[in-house]
């Protein structure tokens, strides 16, 4: 009896160390896991962290960009809107109307417009110091008008002069007023300015 509770004992004893290796073994196993799980999440939060740090240095910097080319071409285009200012002063300056080339200028402007419009009456606007000059240019514009298109014209002189501030030309209407030309020294400077604006901006930026 006494051996056979030997026996007992010692193979309760071999599988309690049996159990016990396989506890370990499947401890250490669970702790790997553990680990290894704990890393991938430290790995995969950090990797989250830094992607979404790169996106935003990314928006950041695609912003500043932005900012910087806006600041760039706004800068372009009111150095752009200075120089064709500054154009439009030196013509100011330049005029002298007691001159026969602004009075040449002066009439080609209003038989262009006369010509663009092909109406029997039309109506004249300018500036108020230029009136008596276009009382003087009236029966050669009619006459070349005439000339040019077949058909006779009759000039008027519009109530409102242009203001001051304008440089000079004049506006033209056909006889009802519903069609207007602005042939004025300003809007020619202008149409002048948008037309060449590629070579006036590779001048000045290059």
């Amino acid at each position: 009896m006494d051996e056979l509770v030997s026996v007992i004992i010692r193979e309760a004893q071999e599988k309690a160390k049996e159990l016990e290796i396989i506890a370990d073994e499947e401890y250490h196993i669970t702790k790997h896991g553990i680990v290894r799980q704990a890393q991938k999440e430290i790995d995969a939060t950090y990797a989250t962290k830094l992607h979404k740090s790169q996106m935003e240095h990314q928006t950041r910097m695609s912003r500043l960009r932005n900012r910087h080319r806006l600041m760039i071409l706004s800068e372009k285009q009111s150095i752009y809107e200075r120089t064709v200012a500054e154009a439009g002063k030196r013509l100011r300056s330049s005029i002298n109307r007691k001159n026969n080339k602004y009075k040449r200028l002066l009439g080609q402007l209003i038989l262009e417009a006369m010509l663009a419009l092909l109406d029997d009456t039309v109506l004249v606007r300018v500036k108020k110091g230029d009136v008596q000059l276009i009382k003087k240019l009236i029966p050669d514009l009619e006459s070349q008008y005439q000339s040019m298109s077949g058909r006779k014209v009759q000039i008027g002189i519009h109530d409102t002069s242009l203001p001051p501030t304008c440089s000079g030309g004049a506006i033209v209407t056909n006889g009802d007023g519903k069609i207007e030309i602005d042939n004025t020294l300003d809007a020619r400077l202008q149409l002048a300015a948008e037309h060449a604006m590629p070579i006036i901006k590779s001048t000045l930026f290059g």
